[in-house]
């Protein structure tokens, strides 16, 4: 960072000619003065006035309690500093926002992969990419190019007005977390696999504001259920062959959508758990799964598993009143659609209305 940071801001000093005088440029610093960062930041500073013979100084503005980070990425945005740093990973959102010296900063809306923590991701290989002095222009080119890969928060297919995310490789809480504040409500979670002893609490919250149902798969999916259960609606396929096990989630999350939201929202693979227990590996996770998902936009989904059998019915509490619901590339069979014990809102947000939006142009 302190190298990419020096050479982008020395770049622009040293192409700097013709100084009759002092010149004063203001450096916008989101850390205190105190610490390795300092040091180093007034290293580059000194180095500058000495390379330059004093012509040139650089004048930080230290943050902390009075100057925090996003005041010193205004300050660069409003010409109030002249130079600015910043630690990406920590403030995507704020670095896409305004561009600094003379990085190629993309809006958010400009990459063909969703989500916060991928917008990171690009942050991280812009800077990666121009440190190792590649072409600004063929950073920019690559970034708005790139679709993303199978496994990691990918488009899966999709089925009517219902789309399929699949993030195999989010075995992990913070993995999860980025993927479910991602994906637009109404939101389906598919989890569940070979649990990897991670501790689910901290989920609980986030589950409950983002997630309408989550079906649990393999050999953690009871016990994903009894720990969301709480949260949101929860109930487990359990199907011990992984093909099987996720025709019949697929199945499920389209007869809900279909009963409880008209027929649209995403359905998200994320997990939580190994894959080892039902496939040899998170890519072959993956594979099936958009493997059933294109055979329900086909038609043909109905004749791959056994889909809903005795005691899997949308939620508990079903009987009287339970109605047939016609799913794309379901079988013609009555399933049971209880009506939701949730005071969730079938509306889109207007935040989930412009993920809605992202989607439809990534897919």
């Amino acid at each position: 960072m302190k190298k990419t940071l020096a050479s982008a801001t020395l770049a622009l000093c040293m192409a700097t000619t013709a100084l009759s005088a002092q010149t004063t440029l203001i450096l916008g610093e989101a850390g205190p003065n105190r610490g390795a960062r300092a040091v180093a930041t007034q290293a580059f500073a000194d180095d500058v006035t000495a390379r330059t013979n004093g012509d040139l100084v650089i004048d930080i503005q230290w943050g902390g309690a009075l100057f925090k980070a996003d005041a010193a990425l205004q300050g660069v945005s409003d010409g109030v500093a002249d130079l600015g740093t910043i630690i990406g990973v920590y403030f995507p959102q704020e670095m896409i926002a305004y561009g600094i010296a003379d990085l190629p900063l993309l809006n958010a809306d400009e990459l063909q992969v969703a989500g916060e923590h991928q917008v990171a991701n690009g942050l991280a290989v812009m800077l990666a990419a121009d440190a190792l002095g590649l072409d600004r222009d063929a950073i920019a080119r690559g970034l708005r190019a790139f679709r993303g890969l199978p496994g990691r928060y990918a488009p899966a297919g999709s089925v009517g007005h219902v789309r399929f995310i699949e993030d195999s490789i989010a075995t992990r809480p913070l993995a999860v977390a980025a993927a479910l504040r991602a994906t637009p409500k109404p939101l389906v979670w598919i989890a569940g696999g070979k649990a990897k002893g991670a501790s689910l609490e901290a989920l609980v919250p986030l589950v409950a504001e983002h997630v309408d149902l989550l079906i649990g798969i393999g050999e953690a999916g009871p016990a994903f259920e009894a720990a969301f259960a709480g949260a949101t609606r929860a109930e487990t396929c359990s199907e011990a062959d992984g093909r099987a096990g996720l025709h019949c989630a697929v199945e499920r999350a389209l007869r809900f959508l279909h009963a409880h939201h008209a027929g649209r929202g995403h359905v998200l693979l994320a997990p939580l758990a190994a894959s080892f227990d039902q496939f040899r590996d998170y890519q072959e996770r993956a594979n099936v799964f958009r493997q059933v998902v294109a055979s329900f936009a086909d038609g043909s989904g109905a004749e791959l598993g056994s889909g809903l059998g005795s005691g899997s019915e949308l939620g508990s509490g079903s009987g009287s009143g339970s109605e047939s619901v016609p799913v794309p590339g379901c079988a013609d069979r009555t399933g049971s659609a209880a009506e939701s014990g949730s005071a969730l809102s079938d509306a889109d947000t207007p935040s989930d209305e412009a993920k809605e939006e992202r989607w439809t142009r990534s897919s």
